[in-house]
């Protein structure tokens, strides 16, 4: 009998390991299902504004001489047109080596080919969503927790329907999720690389959307809630690595948006419209309804359902009031 304990045991860490990763790879499994499905849909016809897959393929300069990077729109960053020109890129040497395309003249001839690839960009962030959320609740509540957390998003009606989408959101929310674990990390532990970390994600989450900026004074308030008085805080903030994060996320941001210096009275011109659109009203559409009421009474409870809308208030309410640290840091963003 001792020696069949001794033997069960070494192996019962790798055993529930591997239990675990079927687990949480069966609900990414059936996420992905969930998205990849009907990913055709409305083609040969483009029924969606797709801006990334629109300013991406002018940057080819059909016509033009050369290739044009300038995107000459400025309502998003440029991230997601750049790496939407990548992934056309590559569509166009493989084709061309296995002779689906004779010219880039060829490939030019239609858009409807590179729409898939591009939702297909879309479903890879999503899916790597899931990922990381799972990844961030397992190292917070432990493993069955993040289980819930996985299948809440692969299941979400919400990130299926918009994955089917060329938009910039679903992969601002995966910048979202991995800065969100890395200002965790530093908040728990205090170390540089988590700080770094957080920095290059909050960049790239600022060059997929502007409202990525407000991560970093996310990340700064995690910081200064790491120390035990409002003194000792503010004292904490001449932490250089606090601030080289920072530097990360704004250089990354600028690597990525070159023209909007280069080009900056049409950065000025185009911003400027976002910040009217979303100052009149619900979203510039209607001048009688805030846009956080619009949130709060109409997204919010059709996404979650008011059941559970309600139980995440009094979770999160219940965590603030026994002063919890982890939730008033998940706080702090959507705060």
């Amino acid at each position: 009998m001792k020696r069949k304990s001794i033997l069960r045991d070494p192996l019962e860490p790798v055993v529930k390991a591997i239990r675990a990763n079927k687990i949480l790879f069966a609900i990414i499994f059936a996420g992905a299902l969930l998205r990849l499905w009907a990913i055709n849909w409305g083609l040969p016809d483009l029924y969606e504004e797709a801006a990334p897959l629109v300013k991406s393929w002018k940057m080819w300069n059909w016509g033009g001489a050369g290739l044009e990077f300038n995107p000459h729109f400025f309502n998003y960053p440029a991230l997601t047109f750049y790496l939407n020109f990548l992934v056309q890129a590559l569509q166009f040497l493989l084709g061309f080596a296995l002779g689906m395309y004779r010219s880039i003249s060829t490939y030019g001839a239609e858009m409807t080919s590179i729409v898939i690839p591009a939702r297909l960009l879309v479903v890879a962030f999503d899916i790597g969503t899931i990922w990381v959320l799972a990844k961030l609740v397992r190292e917070h509540a432990g493993a069955r927790p993040s289980f819930v957390a996985a299948a809440l998003i692969a299941l979400n009606p919400l990130h299926i329907e918009q994955s089917h989408y060329i938009i910039v959101d679903i992969p601002l929310a995966f910048f979202i999720t991995l800065s969100l674990l890395y200002i965790l990390r530093a908040f728990r532990s205090g170390e540089r690389k988590w700080y770094f970390l957080a920095g290059l994600s909050i960049g790239l989450a600022t060059a997929t959307k502007y409202t990525g900026l407000i991560l970093i004074p996310a990340l700064f308030a995690a910081h200064m809630m790491r120390s035990a008085t409002f003194i000792k805080s503010l004292r904490s903030l001449r932490v250089v690595h606090l601030w080289i994060s920072a530097f990360f996320a704004v250089a990354v941001f600028f690597l990525t948006n070159p023209y909007i210096l280069l080009s900056y009275d049409e950065f000025v011109r185009d911003f400027s419209f976002e910040q009217y659109h979303i100052a009149y009203g619900h979203l510039g559409l209607n001048p009688g309804q805030s846009t956080i009421a619009y949130y709060c009474l109409e997204i919010l409870p059709n996404i979650f359902g008011w059941p559970l809308l309600l139980l995440l208030v009094a979770t999160l309410a219940f965590g603030v009031v026994r002063k919890d640290r982890l939730i008033l840091v998940l706080l702090l963003l959507p705060g």
